[in-house]
């Protein structure tokens, strides 16, 4: 199982608002920079979308 795997199944497994828990935002946000930096990266070696 993969990065992008695992990071999907901690996005699905979140349930209701995270307000509460600033540790699980704190991951979220930080999940989320991570895939953007992945698809940026994958963009410049490649020159296209991961498919």
């Amino acid at each position: 199982m993969g990065l992008i795997d695992k990071l999907c199944a901690c996005f699905l497994s979140v349930q209701g608002p995270v307000d509460e828990n600033p540790k699980m935002a704190t991951f979220l946000q930080h999940a989320t920079g991570l895939l953007h930096a992945l698809c940026t990266l994958c963009f410049a070696v490649t020159g296209r979308i991961l498919p």
